[in-house]
């Protein structure tokens, strides 16, 4: 168990404090890890954020069996430490593992069959599937990713531990900003280099300005 919280001998209002604020700090980084994809298509077109919110329902088919996975090995394991039983906990959490790439396989092949159909339920048109799909695929293949990382975080939940991943999801965030950040940059000094023109002897910057933002 982790060194500074001991769940079975601990007072309720100190486990508390200890377990629910550091996850809540991350539940919060989580949600600024999503905003992130919205405020950068939002530079792109609304078409952008349109596909992106599109996308949100059928991306919540990973997340629920993400919960169930996360649920069930927290009580699991959570269970066998506190009858002292470690060997089966460490048995839960290499049963966890296995069953979490399992069912992301499957997760990943419904995704990408699926989404098409549920899509044109959802009312959008040929263009605003490929849209949505360019987004949505790329997290379907990483489905596996995210399924794995929420067994080991129920691992750790656990034993008490939420301060490990809400470090995980702050760095995320951070990294995900200051890399979207630093490829728009990119973009942007590309489109400046594209519209350098000279003239003359002269050189000048002819700049799309719509075309510059819209990126």
């Amino acid at each position: 168990m982790s060194k500074s919280i001991n769940l079975t001998k601990d007072p309720i209002w100190i486990l508390l404090r200890k377990v629910t604020v550091p996850a809540s700090v991350g539940s919060l980084f989580q949600t600024f890890y999503n905003l992130v994809d919205t405020w950068f298509a939002g530079k792109i077109s609304a078409e952008a954020i349109g596909a992106i919110a599109k996308s949100f329902p059928i991306y919540f088919t990973i997340i629920a069996v993400g919960v169930g996975v996360g649920a069930g090995t927290n009580a699991l394991i959570g269970n066998s430490l506190g009858e002292k039983k470690t060997r089966i906990a460490s048995m839960y959490i290499a049963q966890s593992l296995i069953f979490a790439l399992f069912i992301s396989i499957l997760v990943t092949l419904f995704g990408l069959n699926a989404s098409n159909f549920l899509l044109s339920v959802m009312g959008a048109d040929a263009a605003g599937i490929f849209l949505t799909r360019q987004y949505l695929d790329i997290i379907f293949y990483g489905t596996f990713i995210v399924l794995i990382q929420i067994s080991l975080n129920g691992t750790l939940n656990a034993q008490g531990d939420t301060r490990s991943y809400r470090n995980v999801l702050i760095f995320s965030f951070f990294f995900k900003y200051i890399f979207k950040s630093t490829f728009y940059l990119g973009v942007w000094i590309y489109t400046c280099i594209r519209y350098f023109r000279p003239c003359n002897s002269h050189c000048y910057f002819t700049i799309n300005w719509n075309y510059l933002f819209g990126l």
